[in-house]
């Protein structure tokens, strides 16, 4: 095994015992000659960032690219591992203590509005939909509370949508996301023309999200949903290899 690069990726974490064991799945499925480990910022106290660095680290890799498994650079959380890591120097979380770390660290950007999102959002709406112009459509993101971070998110859902405007005939697509909270309002909008309504949510793994807040935000409403999120879609895997690849380009031109 190769040396040069270890490879961390970080996901937020979760409760749910089987979305946990699909994110490991995918990050195992990589292929890639270099050492490879996932960390959780939230809900596990043994896979951290501070063990998958040291791990990394006493292999004795020369680098560590990090790849957050994230949809958007508007995730605040994105602030708060960069903190950890060094790459930022302050956080609103003053709890957040920084990592003791002896080797380079080569950060990588989420998803964002790489063409893989796109692919797995369209599988979702083909899974869904029968007849695009007698449908409405609704994008459910994470969003933020903090304004710069949600112009982020703001500007992927667009973009998002208008993809989707020049593959669909959607009688409309509107986009809402759970901070600020809009969804329930902006699909009660969207119902008012008498077209069905499709919701698809653009989150990362099952769990608290689209098994409890998202369809509760969404009850009593009359909407196609499947709760279908972005892993365990081979293409996630797909991703994270690309990004590896795309990474190590960069350092060696540099």
């Amino acid at each position: 095994m190769k040396k040069d690069y270890g490879v961390l990726v970080i996901a937020h974490g979760t409760k749910n015992n089987q979305a946990k064991i699909l994110i490991e799945n995918t990050v195992q499925a990589v292929q890639t000659p270099f050492p490879k480990t996932i960390a959780y910022l939230e809900f596990d106290k043994e896979q951290t960032i501070s063990s998958g660095i040291s791990l990394l680290e006493n292999i004795g890799v020369n680098k560590i690219i990090i790849i957050p498994l994230f949809v958007s650079s508007g995730s605040t959380h994105l602030n708060e591992i960069k903190y950890m890591l060094g790459l930022d120097h302050s956080t609103n979380h003053p709890e957040i203590q920084q990592i003791s770390i002896n080797t380079p660290i080569l950060w990588c950007s989420p998803m964002d509005d790489d063409p893989i999102l796109f692919k797995l959002i369209f599988e979702q709406i083909n899974m869904l939909s029968s007849n695009s112009s007698e449908e409405n459509l609704l994008l459910i993101a994470h969003g933020s509370e903090q304004a710069y971070n949600n112009h982020i998110w703001k500007q992927l859902l667009e973009k998002l949508k208008q993809k989707i405007e020049h593959h669909y005939s959607f009688s409309a697509i509107s986009y809402a996301t759970l901070h600020p909270d809009n969804v329930t309002f902006v699909a009660k909008r969207l119902l008012r023309n008498g077209k069905k309504l499709i919701a698809i949510p653009l989150v990362i793994s099952q769990g608290y999200l689209t098994e409890k807040k998202i369809p509760s935000k969404l009850d009593g409403l009359d909407v196609m949903w499947n709760g279908q999120t972005l892993i365990p879609h081979p293409l996630m895997t797909s991703w994270l290899e690309a990004k590896i690849s795309e990474r190590i380009v960069q350092e060696e031109e540099r």
